[in-house]
């Protein structure tokens, strides 16, 4: 590209320079992560799947600093729309754009980057001007933990922070719709307003991305960024030989969502290679698309060499590959507690979700109230237990043990 029309390019990237602002739709929230980006200095990345809002976050941290270094002192640029060098950039908006040579810079600069995984060496770049230049910064943002976070590791150690961007909770679309909804207690959950009962319906409908929301063809949407997961992402980033059986493979996890995997079972399934299905479920989680949940043990060796139940992201894809919906609630429970602490499954007996570090039991019943081994696992860890359940507030004690009976959408509260 010529240097004229990368300027241009910039220039029509960064409309906060003219206007000193930027425009974001009204209903557009504000994440927590924003404040953990607010304390971390030099380099940081925005680390997540497709359509979960990290361009949106990026550009609400831009604001943020130029609010302290100046608008035009802020330069984003997304790496989507065409590739290039990431010197190219440093240098054409510092000497062309700020007027300011590299060597004699007058002041902070920040740079935002958006998509950076699709650029080689990206990480080596930065790292030189990281170096070199002690008011430069950088915020990027990737969908690939290999490529953003361990790229990262090899020229950046010790200057690089991810920042992980999940998918909306449900207090969060709450308050996309307009509702304020403080955080519940663990411990000390109480029944809201039943027309937060109502809107959590269609949470559990449509899901946790937000870019959906607005659209008007949500499902085909979605369609297309899987396809564009499956057939482009993956395929640069990694030794992708089959996508249509990675695709496969995230269909089966989709509409299994919850169940233990079987790397044979998934073969046989596939007619696939065994090593290939290991390989490409390694992809399918480097991209957060799946989330793996292994069993609870006081031996961390142990658990991580049992196969694990495997959730998806977020059950917005449960649109468009369908599953039963006690699947579906235990999928959205976990993506839900998973941001309390790291979560586990007993496996004797069977419970779906561990929160070792609350000394927490989960079980999700959308269905007949089974506490059976729930009851058990309480007695035997000696964890407080809760069943998750579509509509039932309770408490009850059942062969001595006290279990809580908690509607989901209050338990989804507590983050």
């Amino acid at each position: 590209m010529e240097k004229q029309d990368l300027i241009k390019l910039l220039r029509d990237l960064n409309p906060q320079w003219k206007r000193e602002g930027i425009d974001f739709e009204d209903h557009i929230i504000q994440r927590e992560p924003l404040e953990r980006l607010k304390g971390i200095e030099r380099t940081v990345g925005i680390i997540g799947q497709r359509r979960v809002g990290k361009t949106t976050l990026l550009l609400q941290f831009l604001v943020e600093r130029a609010r302290e270094i100046g608008w035009n002192r802020t330069c984003y640029y997304s790496f989507d729309i065409r590739r290039m060098d990431v010197n190219n950039i440093v240098e054409t908006f510092c000497e062309d754009i700020l007027g300011e040579p590299l060597s004699d810079l007058r002041g902070p600069v920040h740079f935002f980057l958006d998509e950076v995984h699709n650029v080689e060496a990206w990480s080596s770049h930065i790292k030189l001007f990281v170096d070199h230049y002690r008011d430069m910064d950088f915020t990027v943002t990737g969908s690939s933990a290999s490529n953003l976070v361990k790229g990262a590791g090899e020229g950046l150690v010790g200057r690089f922070s991810p920042v992980r961007l999940y998918p909306f909770s449900f207090r969060e679309f709450l308050q996309y719709n307009g509702v304020q909804q403080e955080a519940q207690e663990l411990e000390r959950i109480k029944l809201p307003d039943r027309k937060i009962a109502i809107m959590f319906r269609d949470y559990f409908e449509q899901g946790g991305l937000p870019e959906l929301y607005s659209s008007t063809r949500p499902l085909e949407e979605l369609e297309e960024n899987i396809d564009l997961v499956f057939f482009r992402d993956m395929v640069e980033l990694f030794d992708v030989g089959r996508s249509s059986v990675l695709k496969d493979i995230f269909l089966l996890l989709a509409t299994e969502t919850g169940q233990r995997i079987s790397y044979n079972s998934i073969s046989n399934r596939l007619d696939s290679d065994f090593r290939t299905v290991k390989k490409y479920l390694g992809y399918l989680e480097d991209s957060y698309l799946i989330q793996p949940s292994r069993p609870f043990t006081t031996s961390e060796h142990k658990s991580a060499r049992k196969n694990p139940n495997i959730y998806i992201e977020d059950h917005a894809y449960n649109r468009i590959f369908p599953t039963k919906r006690g699947l579906k609630a235990e999928t959205v429970a976990f993506n839900h507690a998973r941001r309390l602490e790291t979560p586990y499954h007993l496996k004797d007996p069977e419970v779906d979700i561990v929160l070792p570090k609350r000394g927490v039991l989960l079980e999700v019943k959308y269905g007949k109230h089974d506490v059976d081994n729930l009851v058990d696992a309480a007695k035997r860890t000696g964890f407080k237990p809760y069943l998750i359940t579509e509509d039932t507030y309770d408490t009850r004690t059942v062969n001595g043990v006290v279990v809580k009976y908690v509607p989901l959408y209050a338990f989804c509260l507590c983050v």
